[in-house]
């Protein structure tokens, strides 16, 4: 096996931060894009590297670590109506997505505009 002179990072571990650094950059850049986060916080790519050498300080174990820190989804809120179903039992209902801004009344379950 060739040896070859560690000059880079990329020389460490044969090119595995390389490999870890695309997917880690993939993950921070699709969040950034993701309009469920917030657009102005800042994201982190961390890259450690951690050098243990032997006893005899011939040679080293090396390891490579790539974190992200990413936005979080953006915190959404909403509301539901309590009411009850047929059998009498108490039921947690929402509005779907085309029923938006109609209320239904809990006594008649009538649709009334808002």
């Amino acid at each position: 096996m060739a040896m070859k002179d560690v000059k880079t990072v990329s020389d460490l571990n044969y090119g595995a931060v390389d490999e870890q650094f695309g997917k880690a950059w993939e993950a921070l850049i699709q969040n950034m894009l993701d309009p469920a986060t917030e657009a102005k916080r800042t994201r982190t790519l961390t890259i450690t590297v951690k050098v243990t050498p032997s006893e005899d300080r011939n040679m080293a174990q090396t390891e490579v670590d790539v974190k992200t820190s990413l936005a979080p989804i953006k915190k959404d809120s909403g509301s539901f109506i309590l009411d009850t179903d047929q059998e009498g039992r108490i039921v947690a209902r929402t509005y779907e997505a085309e029923e938006q801004g109609v209320l239904f009344t809990p006594e008649d379950n009538k649709q009334v505009a808002k």
